[in-house]
């Protein structure tokens, strides 16, 4: 309200229908969420198709966290077998590729004022000194430093592209929007942590370089809002019922930002790790297809 008078504003956004665009014209200046991704975040998005049977398959023969990799490949080799030719393997490699290639795309052409990543940390940021349920990161940048590959397992060197640079790159971060998430979310009865620096022998993770590097390479300088969920590392793993609760929370944050602000939300992650459940994952894919919130949680 300008002198009494409602103050109307018009702004340019082709994502919005005619008439959600003529509605916009008296809202307040709000921030909005305009777009939602999710992908997982793993190597073999990367890794080149002839690697996924030679390396990654040879690695699980002998990886102690698979002790029981004989019982499986007894009950699916011979289910598998089709699947595992040189032939599908890059059929599938194709078809991967188009569709990140397509989330790229539209993430740089809707060209959000800033883009929360949602992730996790494998004891990349976070340690046994400190393992927090849930961190929201709202420094100004964050560096990503060359990987280094003499520590790194020859099968995952081949995908390192997508999770590190050759040279140093610092990444832009919003943290007004940041601290906008964080008095959000508090208000809400979320107890949260928070970081503003990354240590300088820690780096911030590949669940939110992967998103850097891999979608938004066109369009880098849109800043990020990096927030930590503690996925693998008990006691302080939040249930699915509150992470759930989470991201509507995260909703009202953003919605609740008192700035004419576009924002993105995307998930960086998977579902089943390390060995494929397949059936969850389609009951899982479904029910979100569905917005069946008891199945979800």
């Amino acid at each position: 309200m300008l002198g009494g008078k409602l103050k109307s504003r018009r702004v340019a956004r082709p994502w919005l229908d005619k008439r959600a665009q003529a509605e916009e014209i008296f809202t307040p200046n709000m921030a909005k969420i305009v777009l939602a991704l999710a992908t997982s975040h793993s190597p073999m998005l990367c890794v080149p198709p002839n690697e996924w049977v030679a390396s990654y398959g040879a690695k699980d023969q002998h990886d102690p966290s698979l002790p029981h990799y004989p019982e499986l490949y007894r009950q699916n080799s011979s289910r598998l077998a089709a699947e595992l030719t040189a032939e599908k393997c890059q059929e599938r490699f194709a078809t991967v590729q188009g569709a990140m290639d397509r989330m790229a795309t539209t993430l740089q052409r809707i060209s959000p004022d800033a883009v929360i990543v949602i992730g996790d940390d494998h004891h990349e940021m976070f340690s046994e000194d400190h393992m927090p349920a849930v961190n929201v990161y709202w420094g100004e940048k964050y560096l990503n430093s060359p990987a280094e590959l003499e520590k790194i397992p020859p099968f995952r060197r081949a995908g390192m592209w997508a999770y590190h640079p050759q040279e140093p790159e610092w990444y832009p971060c919003h943290a007004v929007l940041g601290l906008q998430v964080i008095g959000s979310l508090i208000a809400q009865q979320f107890d949260i942590a928070h970081s503003r620096s990354v240590l300088s022998d820690r780096g911030i993770g590949h669940a939110f370089n992967f998103i850097v590097r891999r979608f938004m390479a066109a369009t880098r300088s849109i800043p990020l809002v990096p927030i930590f969920l503690n996925t693998y590392f008990p006691p302080t793993q939040p249930t699915v019922q509150r992470c759930y609760a989470l991201g509507k929370a995260l909703r009202q944050a953003v919605e609740s930002w008192d700035a004419d602000k576009t924002v993105a939300i995307v998930a960086s992650g998977g579902l089943s790790h390390f060995v494929v459940d397949e059936p969850m994952d389609r009951a899982l894919l479904a029910a979100m297809a569905q917005k069946d919130q008891p199945a979800i949680c």
